[in-house]
């Protein structure tokens, strides 16, 4: 193991994104994974849609299975971080006892639970498939946030509260930035990033690092990636939309930054979302 960290130069863990359907989840995972590889650290996103075509593709949606999709995503993640690799996983993972089970397969620290806090009406805003909708009318049953519960953490590593009052929140690669800071004290990267121009206050509340102030006051929309959430390296939505996000910053379009960056590699999945009930833990 040793061998392998000096290796990689970066110590394996799992990083477990959590919350809502909507709340910027897989979005900020493939933000995080972008910007570790540019720093040429080693990291793999494990996303709902690619895990619900292979390797869980025998498993339904009822409670039991979701639990199962749940323990073996876990369970895949572990192995990726006994290798050293930093494994970011973005599921809702609504339930507690499930993410508690994933927590006690690595060494104590070395699993960072971080929380999408969300308000639910922001999620139904950002909802560009009318999934909420259909869930409100009953066409969808047993949808996380209404009714089926979401169970919020109790103590994660990390909150990350992107939205301030006025429903602006801060950019993908910001959030995933305030994840590399912990990383980065914590341990887990070989080099500091300490002189990230990191945001000031960023919007989000740690163990080890208390939210110092209000977010800025100067927060602007810009045209970014559809929270249905990316599903490629080059930043592309799995609708093909482009809905509004909000961030700091010069008005930019997320998917055309990303692929000007050279992450062209992989493509945006084919199959169709299927099934009344295909959205779970797709983001």
């Amino acid at each position: 193991m040793d061998d392998r960290r000096r290796l990689l130069q970066q110590k394996g863990c799992i990083v477990w994104i959590t919350g809502l359907s909507g709340s910027g989840k897989s979005t900020v995972a493939f933000a995080m994974d972008r910007i570790l590889n540019s720093m040429a650290k080693v990291s793999y996103v494990l996303d709902g849609d690619k895990i619900r075509e292979g390797l869980c593709k025998d498993l339904g949606f009822s409670a039991e299975d979701r639990r199962e999709n749940i323990r073996r995503v876990g369970e895949t993640a572990a192995l990726f971080a006994d290798a050293g690799l930093i494994a970011v996983v973005s599921f809702i993972s609504p339930y507690k006892r499930d993410r508690d089970i994933v927590r006690e397969l690595v060494p104590t620290g070395n699993f960072i639970e971080v929380f999408m806090d969300v308000p639910l009406e922001v999620c139904e805003e950002r909802d560009a498939k009318g999934l909420y909708k259909l869930a409100r009318q009953g066409v969808i049953k047993a949808f996380t946030g209404i009714d089926d519960p979401y169970e919020k953490p109790v103590n994660p590593e990390i909150v990350i509260k992107a939205v301030n009052e006025h429903g602006a929140c801060y950019s993908p690669d910001e959030m995933a930035r305030i994840i590399i800071h912990h990383l980065s004290e914590k341990g887990f990267l070989s080099d500091r990033v300490d002189g990230w121009n990191l945001p000031q206050n960023p919007g989000f509340v740690s163990r080890q690092d208390p939210l110092v102030g209000p977010n800025p006051p100067e927060l602007r929309s810009y045209p970014g990636e559809a929270e249905a959430g990316v599903s490629s390296k080059a930043g592309l939505s799995r609708s093909g939309e482009t809905s509004k996000f909000y961030g700091r910053g010069p008005d930019r379009n997320f998917a055309t930054e990303l692929a000007s960056a050279g992450e062209m590699s992989g493509t945006p999945p084919t199959s169709a979302w299927s099934g009344q009930q295909a959205w779970m833990d797709a983001l």
